[in-house]
C-alpha cells in the first residue's frame, strides 16, 4: 500500500504533536518553545489570544504552582494541517485541593512548526485551581 501525500502529512503532524507533548510532559519548555513558529498564537475558548512566549511563561507558572500534575487518557490524532489532542489532567491547585478536568487542543502545523493552538479546558475549575496566575486564568 502506498501512502498518499495527505496521509503522510497527517502522520508527520502527529509526530510533531507527540514530540511537543513529550517536551511539555518533561517540562522542557525551551524545547517546546523552539517547536513554535515565530507567528505562533494560542487562543482559549473565550477568544483570548497569547503568543508563544506568553504561553511558555504561563506554563512555567503552572508547573511551579500546581503540584502532582499528571495527564492521562491522552488521545492525539494527526490531520492534514495539524493535530488534535484530548486528555485528562489532574493536579493539586494553589487552593490545596485536587482538581481533575478534561482538556482539548486543536493545533495547526506549518513546515514542522506549531502555528496555532486552540485550547479548551474547564474554565471554572481552572479559575479555582489557579487563582493568582499571571495575566489571569485562561
Amino acid at each position: 500500500m502506498t501512502k498518499t501525500k495527505e496521509s503522510s502529512r497527517a502522520e508527520d503532524n502527529e509526530r510533531v504533536g507527540m514530540e511537543f507533548f513529550e517536551r511539555s510532559a518533561t517540562f522542557d519548555w525551551d524545547g517546546a518553545r523552539n517547536m513554535m513558529a515565530d507567528d505562533f498564537v494560542v487562543t482559549n475558548q473565550l477568544g483570548e489570544t497569547f503568543n508563544g512566549d506568553e504561553l511558555t511563561e504561563r506554563d512555567k507558572w503552572y508547573d511551579a504552582h500546581l503540584k502532582d500534575q499528571t495527564a492521562t487518557d491522552a488521545k492525539l490524532q494527526g490531520t492534514d494541517d495539524g493535530f488534535i489532542v484530548e486528555y485528562t489532567v489532574s493536579f493539586i491547585g494553589v487552593n490545596g485541593q485536587r482538581h481533575t478536568m478534561r482538556c482539548c487542543g486543536v493545533f495547526s502545523v506549518r513546515e514542522g512548526k506549531l502555528t496555532r493552538y486552540n485550547r479548551y479546558a474547564d474554565r471554572v475549575g481552572l479559575a479555582e485551581a489557579t487563582e493568582g496566575a499571571p495575566g489571569g486564568v485562561w
